[in-house]
């Protein structure tokens, strides 16, 4: 009855052992590089929170623009997007 009472230990040492030599010959990379890449951003992400399409002033009538509002924490490259009416135009490739 004894024995068994050591038994978790012997278990608990054992798991201990196989992970520490599991980790000293496991293969290694060496001279190899790891990097991590954004996932792309949904069209859900950027939201078109302001239009200016007829200007913002008399004297600025021909100033249009858009604001953009980004919705999650980190920074989305709009390269390659467009904006596109329903009617298709304007249809304009951002840059």
């Amino acid at each position: 009855m004894q024995n068994w009472k050591r038994f978790p230990r012997i278990i608990l040492f054992l798991t201990l052992l196989i992970s520490l030599l599991a980790g000293l010959f496991a293969p290694t990379l060496e001279n190899q590089s790891a990097s991590a890449a954004p996932l792309g951003a949904a069209a859900l992400d950027v939201i078109i929170s302001e239009v200016a399409w007829g200007g913002t002033a008399a004297a600025y009538i021909s100033d249009e623009w858009i604001e953009l509002y980004n919705q999650q924490v980190l920074a989305i490259t709009l390269t390659g997007w467009t904006l596109v009416a329903d009617d298709g135009d304007p249809n304009i490739v951002l840059k």
